[in-house]
C-alpha cells in the first residue's frame, strides 16, 4: 500500500513532469501566502507567509521578499510552518489569499497568476484534491523618486524597459477591488472539518506570453521549488491541527433498579462512529475508564451506563494530539423504592365472637414506578 506522502510525490511528478521553474525572461520573484488566525493567544495573525524571494533589480532576496520578517524573511516563511490547533468550525484559521511579484520585458505579457491548494488528512492519511484560484493584477511600480509600489508597500524599478507588477488574491466578490487585511473574507476557513492533523499544500502556476506583450498562450511556469533546489515539484506544505469540542451535556437516571441510564454529550468535530477508547471518565474512587460501544451520530454521543458516580466525563482522540474536551460530572441513581405501611387496631384476645382483624396498607410509588398489590 502507498504512504500518502509517496502517493503525493508520485502525483506531483506527474504534474510537473517538464522542469517548470524555468520562467524564460519573466521573473516571479517573490510569492507568499496569506494567513489569518484569531485563536485566543496567536502571534503573526493576520499576514502574509513567504514561499519565495529572490535578488532582482539590484535588491536583495531579503528586500523583495513579501514579508520581511524583521530583517530575516525566512522567520515568515510558509513552508514548514505550524499553525496550531484550532477548535472544528471555529473559524479561527482562514487561508485569506496569497501574493505574487513579477518582473517581464516590454516584448512580454503575464496573465494573472493562480493559486492551487489542496487540504491533506494526515491522521486518516487521505490527501485532498487541488482548487485553483486567479491572482488578480493589484499594483505597478510608482514614480522613479520612490521605486515603490503604488500601494506603498515593497521596493521596485519604475525606469528601464522591465515592468514590475504586483499581483494579489482576495478580491471583493465580482470586482477588482483588493480585499484588505483586516477583512474576515478568505478563500477557505480551514477549521470547517473534524478532528484530525492536516497538510495546508500549495504552489503556484503563471501563465503568459514570452513572445508578445499580449496573450497568455505560453505556459510560463509553475513556483513549487520548496526544497530550493531549482529541480521543482516540490510544492509548499504547512501544518495545522482541528480539535473537537463539548457545547453540551446532559443525563437521564435508569428507569428500573439495576439498568442502565444515559449520559448524552453534543460534540463538534467528531466523526459518526462507534467507539471504545475515546470517551473517559473517573469512579468514585478515582479510578480511570472508558466507556465501551458509545454510539457517535451527527455529533450526539449516547453513552448507557448504569447507576453510579462519573466523574470528569471527557472525549480525546490521542492520534490527535488534541487535548481532552471540557470535562463534566454525572451521578446516575436507580429509581426509589416504593414507600409502604401496614396498620390497624389491636385485637381483643378474648371476644366470644369470631375473631375479626382489619390491617390497612398502604404504598407510595416514586415518579414513574407503580405498585402491584398480591393476596
Amino acid at each position: 500500500m502507498l504512504h500518502m506522502r509517496s502517493l503525493r510525490k508520485i502525483l506531483v511528478a506527474l504534474v510537473f513532469l517538464t522542469g517548470l521553474v524555468s520562467y524564460s525572461q519573466v521573473n516571479p520573484y517573490a510569492s507568499a501566502v496569506w494567513m489569518k488566525r484569531t485563536d485566543v493567544g496567536c502571534t503573526k495573525c493576520d499576514q502574509f507567509f513567504n514561499t519565495t524571494t529572490n535578488a532582482a533589480g539590484g535588491y536583495s532576496a531579503q528586500i523583495n521578499a513579501i514579508m520581511p520578517g524583521g530583517g530575516d524573511w525566512t522567520t515568515d516563511k510558509f513552508h514548514g510552518r505550524n499553525f496550531s490547533s484550532h477548535f472544528s468550525s471555529s473559524g479561527t484559521l482562514v487561508l485569506k489569499g496569497s501574493e505574487i511579484k513579477t518582473i517581464k520585458t516590454s516584448a512580454q505579457n503575464v496573465c494573472d497568476p493562480e493559486l492551487f491548494y489542496r487540504v491533506n488528512d494526515v491522521t486518516r492519511s487521505i490527501s485532498g484534491s487541488f482548487a485553483g484560484h486567479p491572482i488578480y493584477f493589484y499594483a505597478g511600480c510608482g514614480t522613479p523618486t520612490t521605486n515603490k509600489y503604488n500601494d506603498g508597500n515593497g521596493s521596485c524599478l519604475s525606469t528601464g524597459s522591465d515592468t514590475w507588477q504586483k499581483w494579489q488574491l482576495n478580491r471583493v466578490t465580482g470586482t477588482n477591488t483588493p480585499i484588505g487585511l483586516n477583512s474576515s473574507a478568505g478563500v477557505s476557513d480551514l477549521t470547517l472539518r473534524n478532528e484530525g492533523k492536516y497538510e495546508l499544500e500549495i504552489y503556484y502556476r503563471i501563465d503568459g506570453n514570452n513572445g508578445g506583450n499580449t496573450g497568455c498562450s505560453d505556459g510560463i511556469g509553475f513556483i513549487n521549488d520548496a526544497n530550493s533546489d531549482g529541480t521543482g515539484g516540490d510544492n509548499y506544505i504547512a501544518t495545522f491541527t482541528v480539535c473537537p469540542s463539548l457545547t453540551s451535556s446532559s443525563s437521564t437516571n435508569p428507569t428500573t433498579c439495576g439498568g442502565n441510564g444515559a449520559i448524552n454529550m453534543v460534540l463538534v468535530g467528531v466523526d459518526d462512529g462507534t467507539y471504545s477508547d475515546r470517551f473517559i471518565y473517573e469512579d468514585a474512587a478515582n479510578v480511570t475508564h472508558f466507556f465501551t460501544n458509545v454510539v457517535v451520530t451527527a455529533g450526539v454521543a449516547v453513552i448507557n451506563a448504569p447507576a453510579g458516580v462519573y466523574n470528569n466525563i471527557r472525549y480525546q482522540w490521542t492520534a490527535t494530539g488534541c487535548s481532552a474536551t471540557t470535562s463534566f460530572n454525572v451521578t446516575l441513581t436507580d429509581p426509589s423504592l416504593p414507600n409502604s405501611s401496614i396498620g390497624g387496631p389491636d385485637q381483643t384476645a378474648c371476644a366470644t365472637s369470631p375473631i375479626v382483624q382489619t390491617l390497612t396498607a398502604t404504598a407510595t410509588a416514586g415518579s414513574g414506578e407503580s405498585v402491584v398489590w398480591y393476596n
